[in-house]
């Protein structure tokens, strides 16, 4: 009978710490990832139907990015390598972007609709790229 109640207790103890793992896990540290960009590379996901983006990015190693939530219009110029220091000034950061940065963290209201977020480490947009970089991206 000792043998029993030592073995549920046991079982008890691993569910309430498995639960708490789960809980800080989910709460706390929610999910995210951690992505080697190649200098002149990018890191890009498409979201769609959305009318809000919580958004984390932190270099780990590396140089600064730029950080962009485009329009998909916005992302096709990107895409065709057209330079963007003609549609977005890069000293002027918003919400939507932030260049030559090592951290972006925004949680941002759009209309709702389709859209690219993308991590740069190339000079398309603003940085000025020394290698690659370790990225954290987490998405909500």
């Amino acid at each position: 009978m000792k043998k029993i109640n030592i073995i549920i207790t046991i079982a008890i103890i691993l569910f309430a710490i498995w639960i708490g793992y789960l809980a800080i896990n989910r709460f706390v540290f929610p999910a995210g990832n951690t992505y080697i960009i190649q200098e002149n590379e990018m890191w890009f996901h498409k979201y769609e139907n959305v009318d809000s983006i919580k958004i984390d990015v932190s270099v780990e190693k590396g140089s600064t990015i730029d950080v962009a939530i485009m329009t998909p219009e916005e992302y096709g110029d990107y895409t065709q390598h057209l330079q963007f220091q003609d549609r977005w000034d890069d000293d002027i950061s918003t919400d939507l972007r932030q260049f030559n940065t090592k951290e972006y963290h925004q949680q941002i209201s759009l209309k709702k609709g389709n859209y690219y977020i993308v991590v740069d480490n190339s000079r398309t947009i603003g940085t000025s790229p020394s290698g690659e970089v370790t990225v954290f991206i987490r998405v909500e």
